[in-house]
């Protein structure tokens, strides 16, 4: 199943086998390294340097989308979070105000 998954997937950079859970789980990456817990991996023989390279251009374009998405949010974050402190700000100072018109 993940064999096919695998191959129908363009961002599939192989199959790892999980000894421990028994599952085979789709990976990224092509570089294969050795594993402390176990795990197997295998790459598709089947694709050229130029896939590869196409690839790594793909992820790197998608990481940086990934990247401005997430800028993008955060200065959201940012203008939202100093839109409600202003707000705090300003009825404070509108119940200060009131205080000392009543004193």
């Amino acid at each position: 199943d993940a064999f096919c998954k695998c191959a129908c997937n363009r961002k599939c950079g192989g199959i790892t086998y999980e000894p421990r859970s028994k599952k085979y789980t789709l990976r990224r990456g092509t570089t294969l390294k050795d594993s402390p817990s176990g795990e197997i991996s295998w790459l598709p023989s089947d694709k050229e340097e130029d896939k590869d390279e196409d690839k790594d251009k793909e992820d790197k374009d998608d990481e940086k989308k990934d990247d401005e998405k997430k800028d993008k949010k955060d200065k959201k974050e940012k203008k939202k979070k100093e839109r409600k402190e202003k707000k705090k700000k300003d009825k404070k100072k509108k119940k200060k105000d009131k205080k000392g018109k009543k004193d």
